[in-house]
């Protein structure tokens, strides 16, 4: 549902934050923040074309959504894990380049860590 919203003619989101850092609220993004937001993580981390990344974040929620965006905008090559505290279903062989993790999945996963260039 959010590919559909990305690429139709609006542009700003209506997006829902997780409450992660705070109250959850619903807030309205401008596409174009979200861009820049990619491209500013992409050159931070100097993440390329290609680039192996982990997508295991809500997708309902901005955090998720934002790593989508930052998949389609530099072009990385994105696996989809379901967003759980523990990341069941980590192929333990598998390096990445970049994820994005909350607090409790860095707590519950840190003898998995080794497998993330950048977190």
């Amino acid at each position: 549902m959010f590919l559909l919203e990305w690429l139709d003619s609006s542009s700003t989101l209506q997006l829902k934050t997780s409450g992660t850092t705070g109250i959850p609220k619903n807030i309205t993004v401008s596409k174009q923040a979200m861009l820049h937001s990619a491209l500013a993580t992409a050159d931070y981390f100097k993440l390329q074309p290609g680039d192996k990344a982990l997508h295991c974040l809500p997708a309902r929620y901005v955090a998720g959504k934002m790593m989508l965006v930052r998949a389609l905008l530099i072009g990385l090559e994105l696996d989809i894990l379901s967003p759980t505290a523990n990341l069941e279903g980590l192929i333990p062989e598998k390096k990445y380049d970049f994820v994005a993790l909350v607090p409790l999945q860095v707590q519950q996963n840190l003898n998995r860590l080794q497998q993330f260039k950048k977190v």
